[in-house]
């Protein structure tokens, strides 16, 4: 793996933008939610006329669940100029298909196209055999989250330590990461015994680790801005949907743990199948 990432010049304006876009033979779009309509921006599809690159998408999430009636005509422009279209979710590729015409295919979150080892190596990260620990990584407030977690270091007779992004993070006992990075973020979840998470990619390099994940749903389904179904998703691809807590959730009930001899076969067919729709993408 090249460690090495090639930086454009600053944009400040969108004549940058689309100059920077047309020194390049291929853009590809994505990842995360650069396509939730929530924050629908032309910036997010290089969608100027001026901009000739070729452009294709490499699964962007929509993350809600429904497209508003007013930004479909916006979407709509914006997909007519890709050669291809990818989505990181099966709802995602649905919705599209009501605006564009045709389903688009489904791949892999990019971070999950890396191994395990690939990620230890890209990172030089350590596998350390100390203090056994749960580690709590959560992006919204819920008290129900640190029943939970209560619960489950005692049940365990586990250390918590904590990557605190969030009110009530800060104010519960236990080990506090306040500006975890992303080394540190990757060791913390690496040498993690347990993880409770409401995260998308929280979830994703606990399977990566191959740790005991147990994931939240972070939002009530009947909220229009929901995005419990891209973890739902997730989960049911790699069979592991009993370690998906529904929202206001205060108890763990006792379940096999994960079995990653069928998550990681799972994983290698879905990286393979990844990365041949995004090399014919490429070279078409």
């Amino acid at each position: 793996i090249n460690e090495q990432c090639i930086v454009t010049d600053p944009i400040k304006t969108d004549e940058d933008y689309v100059n920077i876009c047309n020194q390049f033979d291929l853009l590809i779009c994505g990842s995360d939610q650069i396509w939730n309509p929530n924050w629908y921006h032309p910036y997010y599809y290089a969608d100027f006329p001026e901009i000739k690159a070729k452009k294709i998408s490499y699964a962007p999430s929509i993350g809600i669940r429904e497209i508003p009636e007013e930004k479909k005509e916006l979407i709509g422009k914006s997909l007519k100029s890709f050669s291809l279209i990818t989505v990181r979710e099966n709802k995602a590729s649905a919705l599209l298909e009501t605006i564009i015409g045709y389903k688009p295919q489904k791949v892999l979150d990019p971070t999950m196209i890396l191994t395990k080892e690939q990620w230890i190596n890209l990172f030089s990260l350590k596998i350390k055999k100390k203090q056994r620990y749960l580690l709590c990584y959560f992006l919204s407030d819920n008290r129900n989250h640190w029943t939970v977690v209560r619960k489950l270091a005692k049940e365990k007779n586990m250390s918590i330590r904590i990557i605190a992004q969030t009110g009530f993070s800060y104010f519960y006992k236990g080990r506090k990461y306040m500006d975890a990075g992303v080394k540190e973020f990757l060791d913390l979840i690496l040498n993690a015994d347990y993880i409770l998470t409401d995260s998308f990619h929280g979830t994703v390099f606990s399977l990566l680790f191959e740790k005991e994940v147990y994931t939240f749903e972070r939002f009530q389904d009947d909220q229009f801005f929901s995005q419990n179904d891209r973890v739902r998703e997730l989960m049911d691809e790699f069979e592991i949907s009993d370690h998906l807590l529904k929202y206001n959730t205060r108890r763990i009930t006792c379940v096999p743990p994960i079995n990653y001899i069928t998550v990681d076969h799972r994983l290698s067919q879905l990286r393979e199948k990844s990365a041949t729709i995004l090399n014919n993408g490429i070279l078409k």
